[in-house]
């Protein structure tokens, strides 16, 4: 029996339930939830969507959305393809809707009496919220701002960092890597840039002023002698314009060069993602702004790695990005090694 067609239109309350393929874990840490909701809370102001309550568990999720002016399936593709999500659930069959035509009071009940029954049951459930999200609401844990109203996430990756160490602290006089998740997916840079001694304080989706707001905490107290950066394309996700893009990069490079003087950056350049194609314009402007700018600061260098990404008629090589066009491929990060390899050893043995 052909499915019907599903309800899409504004005001619609959908129950959105994403589900691990025989039963996969989707959230394994933290790291994996903030991810999830850091896409969530991008997607409710593009698309005027309200966000009344997620349940997020070990192997499944439930979200309840109001309809915005976006169509539901043209964003599902964003929220459902990052890291372990994508890992558990491929698209084609984790997203499953369901139309709720009910009051608020009655559905904040239900979701309050699935997750109560759950926990009687002994089911751990990694992370609730009832409550409206929306445009002027995001989802994560309650942020801090910057001075230019900016909300800063991830202060519990943050935390981590710092506890981990107090126990096992990075060597002192090496190369940290930093930035959002195109380098903290990156999980095999260590073995990848060895014998240089690489560690990688990336976290979550963080846009610039994130890693800016963190400098004085993950950077200045390791004393790097080399920094390898890459921020700015969650940025460029998320609306910014190029000059404020780049201003804040010369924010950090600036920040840098005062408490750490020796310590050289090297810049990677954004990646031309499919996930941004309309906004390759200011993706460029970024990197040719970063690489002009090296001519005036001391301590930047800049390093292009778009030719491993983009073919020789300007597009992009879908062989090198997972499914969400944003996040990269083991044979992306080779393409990276190779380049950022040979740069960084050069440097380290002038050094």
């Amino acid at each position: 029996m052909p499915r019907s067609a599903r309800l899409d239109a504004p005001g619609v309350l959908h129950h959105i339930m994403v589900r691990g393929i025989e039963r996969r874990i989707i959230f394994r840490d933290g790291t994996d939830r903030e991810e999830f909701l850091g896409r969530l809370a991008k997607l409710v102001p593009e698309t005027q969507t309200t966000c009344y309550a997620w349940v997020l568990m070990p192997n499944h999720a439930h979200v309840l959305l109001r309809t915005g002016r976006a169509p539901l399936p043209t964003r599902m593709p964003r929220l459902l393809t990052g890291s372990a999500v994508h890992r558990a659930c491929p698209l084609d069959s984790s997203g499953r809707l369901r139309h709720l035509h009910c009051a608020w009071r009655e559905l904040a009940m239900s979701v309050r009496r699935m997750v109560g029954r759950l926990l009687l049951a002994g089911i751990a459930v990694a992370a609730v919220s009832i409550g409206p999200l929306s445009a002027q609401s995001q989802a994560a844990a309650p942020p801090t701002a910057t001075q230019d109203r900016h909300d800063v996430y991830f202060q519990e990756q943050i935390d981590r960092f710092v506890q981990q160490d107090r126990t096992d602290p990075p060597p002192k006089d090496a190369i940290e890597m930093v930035g959002s998740s195109i380098f903290r997916l990156w999980t095999t840079a260590t073995r990848q840039l060895a014998p240089l001694p690489v560690y990688n304080r990336a976290f979550g989706g963080s846009r610039t002023w994130e890693v800016n707001h963190y400098l004085d905490q993950i950077v200045v107290p390791y004393r790097p002698k080399i920094i390898l950066y890459y921020c700015g394309s969650n940025d460029v996700n998320a609306g910014e314009e190029a000059g404020p893009i780049f201003d804040r990069i010369k924010e950090f490079v600036t920040r840098v060069g005062a408490a750490l003087p020796a310590t050289r950056i090297y810049f990677v350049s954004i990646n031309l993602s499919p996930d941004k194609r309309a906004r390759w314009d200011v993706v460029n402007k970024v990197n040719a702004s970063v690489k002009a700018y090296t001519g005036n600061a001391k301590n930047l260098e800049y390093i292009d790695v778009n030719s491993v990404l983009v073919d020789d008629k300007g597009e992009p090589r879908l062989e090198m990005f997972m499914p969400d066009g944003l996040h990269l491929t083991p044979r992306a990060y080779e393409g990276y090694t190779r380049i950022i390899k040979a740069v960084l050893l050069r440097a380290w043995n002038q050094s």
